[in-house]
């Protein structure tokens, strides 16, 4: 065998490993790739994961403030009304608007809602200002619940 052919064979060689090695790194760069690709996945659906747990604790949350709110609104009326109707002189006749300034915790629909719901079971009635001779105050008017062309603005316990 010749120098020039060992040499050649040499080359044959060197190339084959080359091309050899080029490949295992085109396979090992489609890898890369492929694994990039499933932690790309992986990451959006750890963001979708997030953003459905975050709106299911804001629903419970959400579900357990308006059963809070319904409970919690009827014992704080209660609790107002009878510190109003002492400091009042204890004649079972309390302001709406007095009412609403001891539970500005509850919005106007709020209030409402739960003073409805208290009058439907027959613990508290309203009773409307005409033929009481008294001059209201556009606050008190604001304050009240127009219900079947009369302003109610007075709130009472109904004795059972």
């Amino acid at each position: 065998m010749t120098e020039i052919t060992r040499l050649r064979i040499k080359a044959e060689l060197a190339a084959r490993d080359a091309a050899l090695a080029a490949a295992r790194a085109m396979d090992a760069a489609r890898a890369a790739q492929a694994a990039a690709e499933v932690a790309a996945r992986a990451a959006e659906a750890a963001q979708a994961a997030e953003a459905a747990l975050q709106a299911a604790q804001a629903a419970q949350a959400s579900r357990t403030a308006a059963q809070t709110t319904a409970a919690g609104f009827a014992e704080a009326f209660r609790q107002a009304f009878e510190r109003l109707d002492r400091r009042n002189g204890g004649n079972n006749f309390v302001r709406l608007l007095e009412l609403r300034q001891a539970l500005p915790q509850f919005d106007r629909a709020t209030f409402d809602a739960g003073l409805n719901q208290l009058r439907r079971q027959w613990e508290f009635s309203l009773e409307a200002h005409e033929g009481l001779h008294v001059q209201i105050s556009p606050e008190e008017r604001e304050s009240g619940i127009p219900e079947m062309g009369t302003l109610l603005i007075y709130v009472s316990r109904r004795r059972s």
